[in-house]
This record gives structure tokens, sequence and C-alpha cells, in this order.
């Protein structure tokens, strides 16, 4: 049906959404770039904005902020110095007449390694000599010649220059040549000269007693090699045994820059078992028995990047990994070794580095064990025993080396050495307590370690094992002491004492045995020296060694 209208259309009126107040928001913009730092170095921040665009008919504004800020830190500040005192004036610049002295002092370094000092660092003042007399100005001294000769006494020259004549024209007054003796060491007598030698695939050249000749390590490895010529008893030079401590055979090289590409690794788990992978091809390395001293210093401390990447992983190693570790510190603690430590102590005490890097993996491996469980490792150089006790109760007090333990080898079971630790001693502060809920206790007994470790101050000598005992958290020092038995490793030496190492001296030496925390017991037997300590620590006797007839 159709449907006429007649008359005018109804009016309609649109009404826009964004027109009824306190129903739209504007819209941001894009944020703006970030601002520089709004200092030069330590902490300041940067901000960035951005603009809100309102509709035509207004609005209620735009959600959200309009400035963001962020920290930064570009540099630490430089930490002003302090000057030091000012060194002497220099000399004057000239013999006679007016010149200029100078004098310069230093900024001291602050606890960051650097420091920056306001002021000038140097200063120059006016000076003046007699006068010329009317004679001409010296030159300053050229350098001295070389020396006449190499040794019995030679002579040195040399000379300064007149710089034209004085106002009554005459020349300089004085001597422009000075003269002085040089090398007044005796020469060597023929007899104190080690004469050219081809040993080791290297040519040794000729050297007086006394001097180092230095040579490339052998074609295997890197590094420099060296040798000393000395005198015997008679006077006689003679060419000492080689050196190779400073001497990196290849394989040990390439093994090292392995160990840094799993470290490279980003993920924690590919790092540890790179790691791992180290462990097992450090272990091949060293079981071949060929290596250089210098390769005993490399392992000491591969094994250390190995023991702080796991630690840093928090991966903890297979027990079949655990045993390599320890069988690698075995191999290096062979007494066959023994000549090669001495020449690589020379350079560094790696055998006690060595030992601060069982120590750590020990507890590496003691904070992943259940409580109460214990872990027990017998080489041909080595008894270690891991146990972790709660703090609350320790379970039983500590002897070490347990007797009858399956696996034990013949030097173990009959060694008549022995540890023990009353339970008592495991006692932390209220505060330690709450923070650390376990002891993780190590003991190691090293067979060979006291014969290879740098010896004391003659006429003293080790002359027991190395036995440690390393506990964390430290307990806090109380009765009873802990107890010691150590047997004899020489013949002949007298007047045994008790000591224990100085961890805290950072030179590792003769000097790091200490023995005011020990008291040597009198015992009737020679078997063994029994000693009562206050420190949970590394143990030794040490005993004057026989004189010779």
């Amino acid at each position: 049906m159709d449907m006429n209208f007649t008359g005018a259309l109804p009016s309609f009126t649109v009404i826009n959404p964004e027109y009824v107040a306190g129903q739209v928001h504007g819209l941001w913009e894009e944020w703006s770039s970030w601002s520089l730092c709004s200092v030069t170095c330590g902490r300041g921040t940067r901000t960035r904005s951005r603009i809100c665009v309102l509709p035509q008919h207004g609005s209620k504004g735009c959600g959200g902020p309009e400035v963001q800020t962020k920290l930064c830190n570009i540099a630490v500040c430089p930490v002003e110095g302090q000057w030091l005192d000012w060194a002497a004036w220099s000399q004057c610049s000239v013999t006679c007449g007016s010149g200029t002295q100078q004098r310069q002092r230093r900024c001291s370094v602050s606890v960051h390694g650097w420091a920056e000092c306001k002021g000038p660092h140097a200063e120059t003042r006016e000076c003046t000599n007699p006068s010329c007399g009317g004679g001409g100005n010296w030159g300053a001294w050229n350098h001295w010649s070389l020396c006449s000769k190499t040794c019995d006494s030679g002579w040195q020259r040399r000379f300064r220059m007149c710089e034209g004549t004085g106002i009554q024209g005459y020349p300089c007054d004085g001597s422009g040549e000075e003269v002085r003796s040089c090398n007044d060491k005796k020469c060597p007598a023929p007899h104190e000269i080690c004469k050219d030698e081809y040993q080791v695939a290297m040519t040794w050249k000729r050297a007086s007693a006394g001097e180092t000749v230095y040579n490339k390590c052998p074609s295997n490895a890197t590094g420099s090699a060296s040798r000393r010529c000395l005198l015997d008893a008679n006077g006689v030079a003679y060419w000492g045994p080689p050196s190779f401590a400073r001497c990196v055979s290849l394989e040990y090289r390439y093994l090292h820059l392995s160990l840094r590409e799993h470290l490279a690794k980003g993920q924690r788990t590919l790092a540890g078992e790179g790691m791992s992978q180290i462990v097992r091809s450090l272990l091949e390395l060293m079981s071949r028995k060929n290596y250089y001293s210098g390769d005993l210093l490399f392992s000491v401390e591969i094994l250390r990047n190995v023991t702080d990447t796991f630690k840093r992983a928090t991966y903890i190693p297979a027990p079949d990994d655990v045993q390599k570790f320890f069988q690698i510190v075995s191999l290096m603690l062979d007494i066959e070794n023994l000549e090669k430590w001495e020449d690589a102590h020379q350079v560094s005490p790696g055998s006690v580095l060595l030992m601060r890097v069982v120590e750590d993996f020990i507890h590496l491996i003691g904070e992943a064990q259940k409580p109460f469980q214990s872990f027990l490792v017998v080489t041909s150089n080595l008894i270690i025993t891991i146990q972790r006790e709660p703090v609350s109760a320790v379970s039983s007090d500590i002897n070490f080396p347990m007797k009858g333990r399956r696996g034990m080898k013949d030097w173990a079971r009959s060694a008549d050495d022995k540890l023990f630790i009353p339970k008592e001693i495991f006692t932390l502060s209220s505060d330690e307590s709450d923070d650390t809920p376990y002891f993780v206790i190590g003991a190691i007994l090293y067979r060979t370690l006291g014969l290879i470790m740098p010896p004391p101050k003659d006429p003293f000598v080790i002359s027991s094992k190395i036995l440690t005992v390393t506990v964390r958290p430290l307990p806090k020092p109380t009765e009873p002491l802990v107890s010691v038995e150590l047997a004899p490793l020489l013949n002949g030496t007298t007047d045994p004492q008790c000591v224990v190492w100085d961890y805290g001296n950072p030179e590792a030496g003769e000097e790091n045995w200490d023995a005011e925390s020990c008291q040597t017991l009198p015992s009737p037997a020679v078997s063994h020296t029994k000693c009562l300590c206050s420190k949970l620590s590394t143990f030794a006797v040490l005993a004057q060694k026989a004189k010779e007839p």
C-alpha cells in the first residue's frame, strides 16, 4: 500500500558521540626520543614525552602518563684525589747566570684506582748561579758513552758544548769532558763460564756464573724456557737443569681456549655441561704423564675456572665427574712430579693454590648433598670425605679417616693419621644460625703434598702428611679443641712441632706455618705426633732434619 506524506518533513538531530561530555578520551601521539642523561657521570635520569590530541568538541583528556623517566649511569664520577708533597727542585738550567728550575708533584690514587686533583702538577721558578765571569755558557751534558769493558773496570766519557763566548769574549770556564770508571766487577775466569750446550732440542748460549739464559719452549708448547749457570763447591761453573715453569703445552692451551668458549655460552646448563667435558679432557691429558711443569700451574688455573663456573651456573656435576676432578688432583700430586713442582714453585706457589681449589670444590659438592649424607673419595694420593650436617644438631663427632670403608687403597687402610673433632665445636651465633641451616664439612688427607709444598725455613722440613679440615660456615671459636695425630714421613728428624697453615698470609711460602694455634703433646711413641689445635685449618708437623755427617 502506498503511503503519501504531505506537509513539511519532520527534522532530525544527529548527535556525535564525541560531543557527549565525559564519554571519549583524547588520543596520544607517538613518544618522543629519550633525552640525554641529566648528568655526565654518576646516576642521572633520561625522559621522554608525548602529546595528547583532543577531539574538536573536547574530552576528558588522554589516559596514562605524559612523561616517562628512567635511570641512567654513563660513567663513575671522578674522585678528587690528594696531591702528594712536591718533589725537590731540579738543577738550575744553566751553570752560571739566570735560569729556571722545575719541580713536580703526583696525584695520589684513590680506592677506585684513579683520581683527579685540582691545580697544577708542575711549577717553575727562576734561579741564579754565580756570575759567569765574562766567559761563555756551558750547554747540558750529553749521555755517558758505553763502557769500554764489560768487566775488570772500564771507563765512560761524556761531553758538553760551550755555547758561544762571554761578554768579554772568553770561552767557558772548566772542562767540557768528564770520565768515570764502570763495570768494576771481576771478569769470570774460564772455569767460571758455562759453555754453549745443546740439550732438550735447544742451544743454550755461553753464560757467566749467576746469569740466566732464555730460550723458546719446544715446538709443542708456548712460552719461554730458562736455564741458569751455577757454581759448584769448587767454584767451577756448570749448567743447572732447564726450567719449563713458563712453558704450556699446546694441548693444555687449546683446552683453556675451549673452556673460554664454554664460558661464553649464555645458557647455564650448557656452560655446566661444558665444564664436565673440560674435566674429562684434562683427566685424559694428565693420565698420559707427558707434560711440563708449566702445565701443572696451568691445570690449577683450569680447575679453578671449572669450579667457579660450576658455582656461577648453579650446576652440580655428576658423581662420576666429581671422581674425575679429584683423580686429576691426585695425578698432579703424584710423587713422580716432585721435580716439576720444585721447578714450578720458582714461578708460583701452585700446590698451595691447588689446595684452595680443592676446598672450594668440596663445598660446591657438599652444598648439593642431602642432610646427613656423606661422600667418600679415595685415590692413590688423597682421602676425601664430604658431609652435610644441620646446624641445629650435628649428629656425631667427626672421626677421619674412617677405616674399613670399601674402596680403600692399601696406603689409606694402613695410615696412622687421625683427626677428631668433637661435635660441640659446631655452633654458630644466633644470627648466623637463622641464615645458614647446614654445615658443609670436608676433610682431606694428602699423602704426598707435604713433600711437594714450598719448604719451610731451614733447618725445618715438613715431616708428615698434610691433613685439612674445612668447614663452612666457620664455627665460632670454642672449646674443646681439635685433636690431630700425624705419622712421620721422614726418618732421622727431631723436635717435631705441630703447625697450622695461615691462610691470611698473601705470600704462600715458608712464613705461612703457624705454631701458636697448636699445642704439641709429649708422646712416648715415635710412630706419631699428637696435636691439640684451636683452629679448623690445614695441619702438619714440622721437624728439624737430620744433620749431615
